[in-house]
């Protein structure tokens, strides 16, 4: 019985050999129920707050349910931690859900994982929620600053990634300036377009004359958030120190009578000065500026100020010259 079944195996074996050993390699070749390759995905690497990340997976054929896990990772790592979720996939094994990026993800990379259920089976990715460009404050123009004179800065902006969308970027110092004050134009950059595409705006500080050297932050903030998206700090304010005028010398008060055309009142100052005219002796708005003569419309006391014409360097006190109008004498 023995010897008769070996040679029944033997002449099978002789006239299916070679289809037997084809069906081995193709189960060999033939992937298991859950060997294919998964995949988990987001549509851009970089996001900005507010925006949606849309997360995408193929090959979950098998699985009950895929579980999702973001994980924050250096160098900027919230407060926070995120719960994980599950998504479902469909008949074709493809999963699909979208994830809203809050304002305090700002500045973290993200470890995006699924974990397959039952069969085990993982896929990892990751996108950021980085910066979106970067900010330039130049140096103070002019260099050399007086007292009482205006510098400017120039603020450059540089896409560090498309900008697909308008975004609005607004600018603020950290801390008031002393003696000083900051204006920005314009007040609002819209920035859009391709990755290293610059926008300019300017800052500009006008100075009285008691201000003194110091330094600031200028801040900006992206599309009206109070978050700082990007800063440069200790921006310089350099100012040089004055050598004041001497106080203008007057040419003299004057007389007359109501009949008789109003003269002009006169000083004289030091060479590369000149003078300016006020109503008061201190403070208050120019009368007149750059002019060694003032006349004006009404009898009183007016004020001459020195300056000098390079530096706007101006005298501590001013002059008082009067004007005084007598009354015709009666007929």
């Amino acid at each position: 019985m023995k010897a008769r079944f070996l040679l029944l195996f033997k002449n099978y074996w002789h006239t299916h050999s070679a289809l037997i050993l084809l069906g081995g390699l193709l189960m060999l070749a033939a992937p298991s129920g859950f060997a294919q390759n998964v995949t988990i995905s987001t549509d851009k690497d970089d996001y900005w707050p507010g925006e949606w990340v849309i997360i995408t997976g193929e090959g979950w054929q098998g699985d009950d349910s895929v579980k999702i896990t973001l994980e924050h990772i250096e160098p900027n790592i919230p407060a926070h931690t995120h719960e994980s979720w599950y998504l479902k996939p469909d008949a074709n094994g493809q999963i699909y859900d979208e994830w809203f990026v809050m304002e305090e993800e700002f500045g973290t990379t993200f470890h995006l994982m699924a974990l397959g259920v039952p069969s085990g089976r993982f896929a990892e990715n990751w996108f950021t929620d980085g910066d979106n460009y970067t900010l330039n404050v130049s140096t103070q123009s002019p260099t050399t600053l007086y007292p009482g004179n205006t510098a400017t800065y120039e603020i450059t902006i540089t896409n560090k990634k498309v900008q697909t969308s308008p975004a609005n970027v607004t600018f603020s110092l950290s801390s008031a300036l002393t003696n000083a004050a900051s204006s920005f134009s314009p007040s609002s950059l819209s920035i859009v377009g391709a990755l290293g595409a610059v926008f300019k705006a300017t800052l500009t500080i006008t100075t009285n004359t008691s201000v003194t050297t110091q330094s600031f932050t200028v801040n900006s903030h992206l599309n009206g958030s109070s978050t700082v998206e990007e800063k440069q700090n200790n921006v310089a304010l350099t100012i040089t120190a004055c050598t004041n005028p001497a106080t203008p010398i007057s040419g003299g008060n004057q007389t007359i009578c109501a009949s008789q055309p109003i003269p002009a009142l006169t000083v004289s100052v030091g060479a590369a000065e000149t003078a300016d005219w006020y109503a008061t002796p201190s403070g208050g708005t120019a009368l007149a500026t750059g002019t060694l003569s003032y006349t004006p419309s009404a009898a009183g006391t007016y004020y001459a100020e020195a300056r000098n014409s390079t530096t706007g360097c101006k005298s501590t006190t001013r002059t008082a010259v009067t004007l005084t109008v007598n009354l015709n004498p009666a007929a």
